[in-house]
């Protein structure tokens, strides 16, 4: 699954290119929208979940 998100993401964003949405838009809800698949591709680590539940931080 993970392999093919680049490839996922490239034809997604060539599908909406063409939706009339101005560019930067489409650029920025494409980026988001894959960045909240990948965090949940990852089991949350991006928000500070590991994938087996833990919560993560930094030591003072």
């Amino acid at each position: 699954m993970v392999a093919a998100l680049p490839a996922l993401m490239f034809v997604t964003l060539a599908m909406l290119i063409f939706t009339g949405f101005p560019v930067a838009f489409v650029l920025a809800g494409v980026g988001i929208g894959f960045g909240f698949i990948a965090n949940a591709v990852n089991g949350g680590a991006i928000l500070g979940h590991g994938s087996d539940g833990i919560v993560l931080s930094r030591a003072a």
